[in-house]
């Protein structure tokens, strides 16, 4: 195993480091960056998010979108289901988390509306769709709940066709198979790390380190935060860096290396 350092110059925030090679499964020993921030806007709590990465999250939103469009597409199409105008989202494919939020709080509600649908439909025998496959998790709002929704989406999209393919009076029995073909992982689900603490609204360029090698402690120019373990990072995921609830947004930046190992 050797180490490989990542350099950033005036990146502005959030940043998501990712996994350094296609398999994944690196480890993120320390995180060491400079944080430049507008002087008088408050202080900052940097915090460190692990959880998939905004691509991951958008990939599985564009899949949950294509398979609604085949699973509608099928009872539209099938000859024992009575109506004939089952709907999907028509929301633009999802390319950065804004999108991805849309797209999947529609994905929700047309999920729950396709349900309450089935239910009434008079050529379906079972009327217990809605009872036993409603997405329930809230709004996407944030990569945390963006997964948590995506995570619910997932299963019970699976649940809903397996539903289907043993309704008897469906016509069809592949809804599973074909709907859910090429089905993601479920997301890896956030968890954080608050920085041991705040970067005070008079300081406007301060070290962070997130370290296995340090311990706890502050002073005029630094911040340090002891890792309990590496943070090791699947294919698909990241750490992003963040302040924990930003008070500049457009004006906060970092410039750091970070060492991966491999």
């Amino acid at each position: 195993m050797s180490n490989v350092i990542y350099h950033m110059t005036q990146v502005f925030l959030p940043v998501e480091l990712k996994a350094a090679l296609d398999s994944g499964a690196q480890d993120y020993d320390d995180i060491v960056f400079f944080l430049t921030t507008t002087a008088d806007a408050g202080n900052r709590l940097m915090q460190l998010e692990k959880r998939a990465s905004t691509a991951t999250i958008c990939n599985a939103a564009n899949w949950l979108k294509t398979a609604g469009v085949i699973l509608k597409n099928k009872l539209n199409a099938d000859s024992g289901v009575t109506d004939v105008n089952y709907a999907w989202t028509t929301e633009p494919d999802a390319t950065d988390l804004t999108t991805a939020y849309a797209l999947l709080n529609d994905i929700k509600a047309k999920h729950n509306a396709l349900n309450a649908k089935l239910d009434s439909d008079g050529g379906v025998s079972q009327t217990d769709y809605a009872a036993q496959t409603t997405v329930a998790a809230a709004d996407a709002t944030t990569p945390a709940t963006a997964i948590t929704l995506i995570n619910e989406c997932l299963s019970d999209l699976r649940a809903l066709c397996d539903l289907l393919d043993a309704d008897l009076t469906v016509a069809d029995t592949n809804y599973e198979a074909l709907v859910c073909a090429n089905k993601p992982a479920a997301l890896t689900a956030s968890t954080t790390k608050d920085a041991s603490a705040n970067v005070t609204a008079s300081k406007t360029n301060i070290r962070i380190t997130f370290s296995t090698k340090v311990s706890d402690g502050n002073g005029a120019d630094y911040v340090n935060t002891k890792l309990s373990e590496k943070y090791n990072l699947a294919a698909g995921d990241c750490i992003a860096i963040n302040v924990k609830v930003p008070v500049a947004p457009s004006g906060d930046y970092i410039t750091g290396n970070f060492d991966v190992l491999e």
